[in-house]
Parts: structure tokens; C-alpha cells; sequence
């Protein structure tokens, strides 16, 4: 399925299904247990991977990605992206700009590549340090004009 120069909202059946906003601001949304390919293409997209093994493209512009299960491959590419694994043993690039990364459960392989990226652990039990995450994913949130 292939949206138009505008925003679009597109959404995948059960089945394996490939997804490309195109230009704009689009919603891509994957789902059932087969892999799916969502490619945000130029715009501030926001992407969710389906129950399956799944890649999500964010393309040009801030892009929000969200894998879900299964083991994903996720890539920001450039922009200020929040790319997230989520169950699954995820490979999860960044990209170019200011990122916040995160593998979430699983033997995730995550490299925040170029830019101030954040990848938080989730590992650590020091208060002072999950806070001046907390605080910096907000800053990145805010600047994406996503809510905090």
C-alpha cells in the first residue's frame, strides 16, 4: 500500500504487508504475526510494527518507531528520530541526528550512529542517572514536537 503526497494513515491486515507513506506526515501502522515493511519516506512519520519479525524505514524527516514483537530491524536514517525495539531480539540504527534509541526486552543490537544520541540501558539502578535520561529523552520528545 502506498500513500500520496499528503498524510496518510495506513493501515496492514493480518498478513504480511509493505507500507510506504511517501511524502507528508504519516501514520503507518503494521499488524498480525507475518513480517511487514513500513517505509515512512520523507515527513515526520510515526511507525508500529505488527506481532512479527518486522522492518521499519523512518526515511527523512523526525520519524517515532515502534517495532512491538518479534525481532525487528529498525532504522531512524536521518532526522532527530525515537526508534524502539520492544520484545524481540531487535537491530536498531539510529541514524543521522539526535536520537533516542532504546531495545527495550530481548539481546537487542542498538547503535545510535551519527549525532547526541541517547540509548538508555535500562540496566542501571543509579536514581540520579535514570533521571538525566528521563529529563534528556523529554528534551528529545518536546523538540520532535511529540508529547511528553
Amino acid at each position: 500500500m502506498i500513500g500520496d503526497a499528503g498524510n496518510d494513515r495506513l493501515n496492514g491486515g493480518i498478513g504480511g504487508d509493505e507500507l510506504i507513506g511517501g511524502l507528508g506526515n504519516d501514520r503507518l501502522r503494521g499488524q498480525g504475526k507475518k513480517r511487514n515493511r513500513l517505509d515512512g519516506g520523507a515527513g515526520d512519520d510515526t511507525l508500529e510494527g505488527g506481532r512479527g519479525s518486522d522492518f521499519l524505514i523512518g526515511a527523512e524527516g523526525n520519524d517515532a518507531l515502534a517495532g512491538g514483537d518479534g525481532d525487528d530491524v529498525l532504522t531512524g536514517n536521518s532526522g532527530d528520530d525515537v526508534v524502539i525495539g520492544g520484545n524481540g531480539n531487535d537491530r536498531i540504527r539510529g541514524g543521522l541526528g539526535d536520537d533516542f534509541v532504546f531495545g527495550g526486552e530481548g539481546e537487542d543490537e542498538v547503535d545510535g550512529q551519527d549525532g547526541m544520541d541517547i540509548a538508555p540501558t535500562g540496566d542501571t539502578e543509579d536514581p540520579q542517572s535514570v533521571e538525566s535520561e528521563l529529563d534528556d529523552f523529554a528534551e528529545l520528545l518536546a523538540r520532535l514536537g511529540l508529547p511528553t
